[in-house]
């Protein structure tokens, strides 16, 4: 029979339980910056309400996936909805 753990310095093992827990930073995928909030019904970090807002924006469908750039445009057609990161609607 094995003894499991026997090499785990348990005396110095830190056990959180609840609140108390300490918090991993996530970072927002649209800003690059830390996210102290999780959008409420797709569970994606965001640091601030206008990186909440252009997700709400993808979600709704106002930016599409280009393979050719690897990232989200604006759609044909539609004016430019958010600036940062280079803007140009493809």
């Amino acid at each position: 029979m094995a003894d499991l753990g026997a090499d785990v310095p348990w005396a110095d093992l830190k056990v959180y339980s609840g609140k108390a827990r300490p918090r991993s930073r996530q970072t927002c995928p649209v800003t690059g910056l830390p996210a102290p909030y999780l959008g409420p019904w797709t569970g994606v970090p965001f640091a601030n309400a206008c990186a909440h807002e252009m997700l709400t924006q993808i979600l709704n469908h106002k930016y599409v996936w280009s393979e050719r750039l690897g990232r989200y445009i604006v759609r044909s057609g539609d004016r430019c909805l958010h600036r940062q990161g280079g803007g140009d609607g493809g």
